[in-house]
Formats: C-alpha cells, sequence, structure tokens
C-alpha cells in the first residue's frame, strides 16, 4: 500500500509540474546564428606565456595567438582558406 501511495503521489507531483508554463525559447536571426566566433585548437608554448589557437572571426578559420600576461591577441595567418592549429612546434 505504501508502495502504491508513493507511486500516485510521484506521478501526481510530476503531472503538475509537467503541466507547467514553459518559458518561451528566445529565437535568433540566421545572421546571429551565422554570426558567432568558434575556437579551436588550443595549445600552450613551451613557455607557457602564450596560447596558440585557430578562430573563425575573421569569416574563415586562421591561426591567432594569445599572450596570457597582456591578454593581446595576434592574428598569424591571413589566408583564403581555412588554417588550424595543432601545437607549438618544440624549438630544442
Amino acid at each position: 500500500m505504501k508502495k502504491t501511495a508513493l507511486l500516485i503521489i510521484g506521478l501526481a507531483s510530476f503531472m503538475l509540474y509537467s503541466c507547467q508554463t514553459q518559458p518561451e525559447v528566445e529565437q535568433y536571426t540566421i545572421e546571429q546564428f551565422m554570426d558567432n566566433v568558434s575556437i579551436s585548437g588550443k595549445s600552450f608554448s613551451i613557455d607557457e606565456t602564450k596560447i596558440l589557437f585557430a578562430s573563425n572571426e575573421s569569416g574563415i578559420y586562421n591561426a591567432y595567438e594569445l599572450d596570457l600576461e597582456t591578454g593581446e591577441k595576434t592574428q598569424l595567418t591571413n589566408r583564403e582558406e581555412s588554417t588550424f592549429t595543432q601545437g607549438y612546434l618544440d624549438e630544442s
């Protein structure tokens, strides 16, 4: 009997919760959706002062470097074809 009562209470709670008004989902235009910037291939430099990554903020993927001390971002490539990064080369 206790199991049945708990099951009924659980189902009733679930039904009351699921019937509540759901929040409205914000809609975006295709321009807003396509304007998202993507970052990939993050890698620390040997001395751990910079991060190498690829980003499509210029419209296609290019290589960038971020100085961790200053926060300055430098675009390393400027090509008509996407450039993806794997990591820094070991200079030793």
